[in-house]
């Protein structure tokens, strides 16, 4: 559903949504779906939002991975 949301957002919103997402990503990761929505905002190829994401995730890989 969230990906949807930044799918048909105005260019306003998905900045915001990207954003946001980034901001929570190692509280996403750890969610089923949420997980899915992390995966998307990296897809979307996004320098900024990505390297968000990373530094979220960093010192938490071995973590992440036995989820």
């Amino acid at each position: 559903m969230r990906k949807r949301c930044i799918d048909f957002a105005t260019s306003a919103q998905k900045k915001e949504l990207i954003e946001r997402v980034a901001e929570n990503a190692f509280v996403l990761s750890q969610d089923a779906f949420g997980n899915y929505v992390v995966q998307y905002v990296l897809e979307l190829g996004q320098s900024e939002a990505s390297q968000a994401v990373i530094a979220q995730l960093a010192g938490h890989f071995a973590e992440l991975s036995m989820q």
